[in-house]
């Protein structure tokens, strides 16, 4: 039960993520956040629809996720933090 809403937090805190992201943002952070989102994606389908258990450590593991989303969120609150945007030279 515990690793279900784990992965219903990341699946969401995912979402807004990606809600921030565009083109501007560095590919490899966009990699992350769609892989990211993606495996809470699976991992809720597995539990829910597969009767998948991954025991304490890969609960662990996805809730340790959800807070690192949780903490850094307010970084994101007025969109992709500067360290993460590309630098395009205008013409």
């Amino acid at each position: 039960m515990i690793f279900t809403f784990a992965c219903l937090m990341l699946l969401y805190s995912g979402f807004c993520r990606l809600v921030h992201t565009s083109l501007t943002t560095r590919l490899e952070l966009r990699l992350a956040v769609y892989g990211l989102t993606v495996s809470a994606l699976v991992g809720l389908y597995a539990a829910l629809f597969q009767a998948y258990d991954p025991g304490w450590p890969g609960t662990l593991i996805v809730a340790a996720m959800v807070v690192v989303q949780v903490v850094t969120a307010r970084l994101w609150r007025f969109g992709v933090p500067a360290p993460f945007a590309t630098q395009r030279s205008e013409p």
